[in-house]
Protein backbone atom coordinates (compact mmCIF):
# COMPACT_ATOMS: atom_id res chain seq x y z
CA UNK A 1 0.00 0.00 0.00
CA UNK A 2 2.77 2.29 0.99
CA UNK A 3 4.35 1.46 -2.54
CA UNK A 4 0.90 2.28 -4.41
CA UNK A 5 0.80 5.57 -2.13
CA UNK A 6 4.30 6.66 -3.21
CA UNK A 7 3.88 5.62 -6.97
CA UNK A 8 0.74 7.93 -7.25
CA UNK A 9 1.92 10.67 -5.29
CA UNK A 10 5.19 10.64 -8.19
CA UNK A 11 2.77 10.69 -10.89
CA UNK A 12 0.58 13.44 -9.58
CA UNK A 13 3.51 15.35 -9.12
CA UNK A 14 5.23 15.08 -12.45
CA UNK A 15 1.50 16.09 -13.85
CA UNK A 16 1.57 18.90 -12.04
CA UNK A 17 4.62 20.06 -12.57
CA UNK A 18 4.15 20.02 -16.26
CA UNK A 19 6.51 16.63 -16.88
CA UNK A 20 3.97 15.29 -19.05
CA UNK A 21 3.45 16.51 -22.19
CA UNK A 22 0.28 17.59 -22.95
CA UNK A 23 -0.82 17.19 -26.62
CA UNK A 24 -3.56 20.67 -28.19
CA UNK A 25 -4.31 18.58 -31.22
CA UNK A 26 -7.11 16.48 -31.60
CA UNK A 27 -6.53 12.77 -32.92
CA UNK A 28 -2.52 13.51 -33.53
CA UNK A 29 -1.81 10.09 -33.52
CA UNK A 30 -4.45 9.15 -36.21
CA UNK A 31 -6.36 6.57 -34.00
CA UNK A 32 -9.61 8.12 -33.66
CA UNK A 33 -9.90 8.05 -37.82
CA UNK A 34 -12.26 5.57 -39.65
CA UNK A 35 -9.98 2.31 -40.72
CA UNK A 36 -9.22 3.27 -44.04
CA UNK A 37 -10.11 -0.32 -45.42
CA UNK A 38 -14.06 0.68 -44.64
CA UNK A 39 -13.81 3.72 -46.02
CA UNK A 40 -15.40 5.21 -49.87
CA UNK A 41 -12.69 4.36 -52.36
CA UNK A 42 -10.49 2.41 -50.26
CA UNK A 43 -7.18 0.67 -52.36
CA UNK A 44 -5.64 -2.75 -51.11
CA UNK A 45 -1.94 -2.51 -51.40
CA UNK A 46 0.59 -5.57 -50.37
CA UNK A 47 0.92 -3.98 -47.09
CA UNK A 48 -1.22 -0.93 -46.74
CA UNK A 49 -4.55 0.07 -46.73
CA UNK A 50 -5.08 4.00 -48.48
CA UNK A 51 -8.01 5.60 -48.66
CA UNK A 52 -8.61 8.86 -50.43
CA UNK A 53 -9.68 12.35 -48.32
CA UNK A 54 -10.53 15.34 -50.42
CA UNK A 55 -10.32 19.04 -50.15
CA UNK A 56 -12.67 19.74 -47.25
CA UNK A 57 -13.11 16.72 -45.77
CA UNK A 58 -12.30 15.65 -42.11
CA UNK A 59 -9.76 13.46 -40.78
CA UNK A 60 -11.03 13.63 -36.90
CA UNK A 61 -9.62 17.45 -35.69
CA UNK A 62 -8.12 17.31 -38.81
CA UNK A 63 -9.14 19.30 -42.36
CA UNK A 64 -8.05 18.65 -45.66
CA UNK A 65 -6.60 21.31 -47.11
CA UNK A 66 -5.14 22.05 -51.23
CA UNK A 67 -5.35 18.57 -52.71
CA UNK A 68 -6.66 14.82 -52.03
CA UNK A 69 -4.49 13.03 -49.40
CA UNK A 70 -4.42 9.67 -48.29
CA UNK A 71 -5.62 8.02 -44.62
CA UNK A 72 -3.37 4.83 -44.64
CA UNK A 73 -3.15 2.32 -42.12
CA UNK A 74 -0.24 -0.86 -42.54
CA UNK A 75 -1.77 -3.73 -42.54
CA UNK A 76 0.81 -5.95 -39.63
CA UNK A 77 1.42 -2.99 -37.34
CA UNK A 78 -2.42 -0.96 -37.62
CA UNK A 79 -0.02 2.14 -37.66
CA UNK A 80 -1.75 5.52 -39.30
CA UNK A 81 -0.41 7.87 -41.38
CA UNK A 82 -1.20 10.75 -43.81
CA UNK A 83 0.44 10.97 -47.25
CA UNK A 84 0.11 14.29 -48.07
CA UNK A 85 0.95 14.27 -52.21
CA UNK A 86 0.66 17.73 -52.41
CA UNK A 87 -2.33 18.02 -50.27
CA UNK A 88 -2.06 19.13 -46.62
CA UNK A 89 -3.95 18.78 -43.35
CA UNK A 90 -5.00 22.29 -40.98
CA UNK A 91 -6.32 22.49 -37.52
CA UNK A 92 -6.54 25.40 -35.40
CA UNK A 93 -5.88 25.00 -31.71
CA UNK A 94 -7.00 27.36 -28.46
CA UNK A 95 -3.21 28.66 -26.64
CA UNK A 96 -1.92 31.01 -24.22
CA UNK A 97 -0.84 34.04 -26.40
CA UNK A 98 2.50 34.77 -26.19
CA UNK A 99 3.57 31.51 -24.48
CA UNK A 100 6.03 29.66 -26.46
CA UNK A 101 4.64 26.07 -28.14
CA UNK A 102 5.95 23.43 -29.92
CA UNK A 103 4.84 21.22 -33.03
CA UNK A 104 6.35 18.35 -33.12
CA UNK A 105 5.73 15.14 -36.10
CA UNK A 106 7.44 12.53 -37.96
CA UNK A 107 8.24 12.79 -41.80
CA UNK A 108 8.92 10.28 -43.53
CA UNK A 109 9.17 10.03 -47.14
CA UNK A 110 7.65 8.34 -49.58
CA UNK A 111 9.69 4.93 -51.25
CA UNK A 112 7.55 5.66 -54.15
CA UNK A 113 8.36 8.98 -54.58
CA UNK A 114 10.77 10.32 -55.91
CA UNK A 115 14.01 11.53 -54.53
CA UNK A 116 13.36 14.60 -52.08
CA UNK A 117 10.27 15.40 -50.82
CA UNK A 118 9.13 17.93 -48.89
CA UNK A 119 6.72 19.32 -46.30
CA UNK A 120 5.57 23.37 -45.63
CA UNK A 121 4.42 24.34 -41.84
CA UNK A 122 2.25 27.10 -41.52
CA UNK A 123 1.79 28.27 -38.12
CA UNK A 124 1.96 31.68 -36.15
CA UNK A 125 5.11 33.86 -36.99
CA UNK A 126 6.16 30.08 -39.00
CA UNK A 127 6.24 29.73 -42.73
CA UNK A 128 8.92 26.93 -43.28
CA UNK A 129 9.48 23.95 -45.12
CA UNK A 130 11.40 20.59 -44.17
CA UNK A 131 12.86 18.23 -46.48
CA UNK A 132 13.10 14.43 -46.38
CA UNK A 133 14.66 11.42 -48.40
CA UNK A 134 12.78 9.13 -50.06
CA UNK A 135 13.42 6.77 -47.88
CA UNK A 136 14.19 9.30 -44.73
CA UNK A 137 12.44 9.60 -41.73
CA UNK A 138 12.97 13.08 -39.46
CA UNK A 139 11.13 14.19 -36.45
CA UNK A 140 10.20 17.60 -37.24
CA UNK A 141 10.08 20.12 -34.24
CA UNK A 142 9.18 23.72 -35.28
CA UNK A 143 8.32 26.78 -31.80
CA UNK A 144 5.68 29.09 -32.46
CA UNK A 145 4.53 31.97 -30.38
CA UNK A 146 0.89 33.19 -30.76
CA UNK A 147 -0.12 36.12 -30.45
CA UNK A 148 -4.12 35.26 -29.59
CA UNK A 149 -5.69 32.56 -27.94
CA UNK A 150 -5.77 30.75 -31.40
CA UNK A 151 -3.19 29.28 -33.83
CA UNK A 152 -3.97 27.83 -37.06
CA UNK A 153 -1.37 25.18 -38.21
CA UNK A 154 -1.22 23.98 -41.52
CA UNK A 155 1.47 21.36 -42.75
CA UNK A 156 1.01 20.35 -46.82
CA UNK A 157 2.98 18.39 -48.91
CA UNK A 158 5.13 20.61 -51.35
CA UNK A 159 7.51 18.95 -53.72
CA UNK A 160 8.29 14.84 -53.96
CA UNK A 161 5.29 13.83 -56.02
CA UNK A 162 4.14 10.76 -54.34
CA UNK A 163 4.36 11.45 -50.16
CA UNK A 164 5.88 12.69 -48.21
CA UNK A 165 4.14 11.34 -45.32
CA UNK A 166 3.13 12.50 -41.70
CA UNK A 167 2.10 10.60 -38.59
CA UNK A 168 2.91 11.37 -34.63
CA UNK A 169 1.57 14.95 -34.74
CA UNK A 170 1.29 17.50 -31.31
CA UNK A 171 1.52 20.73 -30.42
CA UNK A 172 3.11 20.83 -26.64
CA UNK A 173 3.23 24.27 -24.40
CA UNK A 174 6.76 24.84 -23.19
Amino acid sequence: MKKFFLTGLVAGGMLMTGWAATNLLANGDLLESLNPAKMAGAEEHAHVWKAPLAVDASVPGFKVTRNQIFLVVAKESSKRWLALDGGGIAQTVSVTPNRAYLLKFTLEGDPQGRGEQSVAIQAPGVNTSENVSQEGRRQITTQFRPTSDKAAIEIYGSSGGRGPRIFGLSVEPQ
